[in-house]
């Protein structure tokens, strides 16, 4: 999370799985823990609740848990062999203490669909990628990302969602006409390092013009 909290309720949302196609994919038994000391723990317990099927199941926990970072663990499902989902997980609370400032989000991320350079000025967000001279925009509020991506001269995009952790972690999930394809993730890099691709030269390659860039 952006900061510390002091959560008092969890959810688990589950009226969007896809249970159609997978019977039984929706999780069930969850495990929540929570830290505020880092990323990786160490982990204290918070809960272990039972996720509802084709519904949304709101948790009041006994007592306020101080949390920084949660680790979800999914113990079970409705019956599904193979895969399992949820569709959101909900935390609510009161922030604790100074918020910590923002990481910047300019730079090069090392991500498993190779290099990305983000570029953001204010509101907005632009950027290439290597793998397919592939180009970005949209919005952000420096942690949030909400873009979409653009590849293969304009005949391929779709959408992502990236989050950026306070220590460099980008992490999210990228979808091609509406389907979910999988995760988008990588660590930034330290500053200086070079990418073989640039913003306005990967826009221009999927089909902006000059006038639209100035504009967009």
């Amino acid at each position: 999370m952006a900061q510390q909290y002091s959560l008092n309720k969890l959810a688990v949302d589950n009226r969007e799985v896809d249970e159609e196609a997978y019977p039984g994919v929706s999780a069930r038994k969850i495990r929540v823990s929570a830290s505020t000391v880092s990323p990786t723990g160490p982990w204290h317990p918070v809960t272990t609740m039972e996720a509802a099927q084709f519904s949304r199941k709101e948790l009041l926990l006994p007592k306020p848990v101080a949390a920084r970072w949660l680790k979800v663990e999914v113990l079970s499902n409705y019956g599904d062999p193979s895969y399992m989902e949820i569709n959101e997980l909900e935390a609510y609370g009161k922030p604790m203490g100074t918020k910590q400032p923002p990481m910047d989000p300019n730079g090069v991320y090392q991500t498993n669909y190779r290099l990305l350079k983000l570029e953001v000025d204010g509101n907005r967000v632009t950027g290439c990628y290597e793998l397919d001279k592939g180009y970005i925009h949209g919005t952000t509020d420096g942690r949030v990302f909400n873009i979409e991506w653009i590849e293969h001269k304009g005949e391929e995009r779709g959408s992502a969602l990236l989050v950026l952790s306070s220590g460099g972690f980008l992490n999210g999930l990228w979808y091609e006409d509406g389907i979910l394809q999988g995760p988008w993730f990588g660590n930034k890099l330290r500053t200086g390092h070079k990418i073989e691709c640039d913003p306005v030269t990967a826009a221009m390659g999927v089909g902006f013009n000059a006038s639209t860039l100035v504009n967009h």
